[in-house]
């Protein structure tokens, strides 16, 4: 086999812990009960299962649900523009739990990468799903983020690892894909879009919190929320029971971000003209688009939410 000049050796697995960690679960998972036993029926007879639904519908919270189940071997991938551009990135970051489940395989692929002559990705694709096969346990991939995938080459490569689990009916490979919107060819696998939260979930919610809350708060925050877990959580902290304004839910919303996704937001709503971003920084710009802080449209630099825009302003 040719070898590229000055060829870095293959890493070693034992130094290499792929099977990353997931969001906890939330606890518990109020409102969710009938997508999760759905997923949990479709993992089981298909071995994949898509989940949509808005920003902070409650798709990661799902998935993690259902990852814990699925222990031992996960392996929680989120999509990223920057870091899953085309194909070979986004297979390179599928096969990465190989190094710790089948070092031998992963050693190969790696050589394959650094030969002259270009391997088709085809034929890469089956060497990580028989290795895959070849494992003891049941691997579970989550997907989280698929609408960030832009690459037709990527998109595909997703569309034919959950087509080969399915026809294999997930003995030894699972996926779970989850996003705001998903490829034409993955909405056999979808369930119905998750669905905001009603009054009651939200009050039982609370209660399980211990802090309930009388229906006119419960009201009060469905209003503000409109009924998404994420803005729903980000509310119910302890002594907001009276003071549950949109305004709250925001400022609780930032508390809980990150010092540099704070600061991000801040440079964002004061920046007199588009700054330039770090690579880590269109990582975290990910993350605020999500939690609806922030649109970027095609084109258009990135555009905070007005409610952040005057909570900044309040921080001087």
């Amino acid at each position: 086999m040719s070898r590229r000049p000055n060829a870095l050796p293959a890493p070693a697995a034992t130094n290499l812990n792929p099977l990353t960690p997931f969001p906890p679960p939330p606890e518990p998972l109020i409102g969710r009960e009938r997508w999760l036993e759905q997923a949990e029926e479709r993992l089981a007879l298909h071995g994949v299962v898509a989940i949509t639904g808005l920003s902070g519908s409650g798709k990661s919270a799902l998935a993690a649900t259902l990852a814990r189940a699925a222990q031992p071997n996960i392996h929680w991938l989120t999509i990223y523009p920057e870091v899953s551009s085309s194909s070979d990135d986004l297979l390179f970051q599928v096969a990465l739990p190989l190094a710790q489940l089948a070092p031998d395989t992963w050693h190969s692929l790696h050589l394959l990468h650094q030969t002259v002559r270009a391997y088709p990705l085809s034929v890469r694709l089956q060497i990580v799903l028989a290795a895959y096969s070849s494992i003891a346990n049941t691997t579970t991939l989550i997907l989280d983020g698929i609408e960030q995938l832009n690459d037709p080459g990527a998109l595909a490569l997703v569309c034919a690892l959950c087509d080969h689990v399915a026809r294999k009916g997930g003995a030894k490979l699972r996926m779970i894909i989850a996003g705001r919107e998903l490829p034409y060819a993955l909405t056999r696998y979808a369930l119905e879009p998750l669905a905001p939260l009603d009054a009651t979930s939200i009050s039982a919610w609370a209660t399980q919190l211990g802090q309930p809350l009388d229906e006119a708060e419960v009201s009060q925050l469905l209003t503000a929320s409109a009924g998404l877990p994420g803005a729903v959580a980000a509310a119910l902290q302890p002594n907001l029971a009276t003071h549950l304004s949109a305004d709250i839910v925001i400022w609780q919303q930032f508390r809980q971000l990150s010092p540099a996704e704070q600061q991000l937001l801040i440079e964002l709503a004061r920046a007199a003209s588009p700054p330039t971003l770090s690579f880590e920084q269109r990582i975290l710009l990910t993350r605020l688009e999500e939690l609806h802080l922030v649109t970027r449209r095609s084109g258009a630099p990135p555009e905070v939410a007005p409610q952040i825009q005057a909570l900044v302003r309040t921080l001087g």
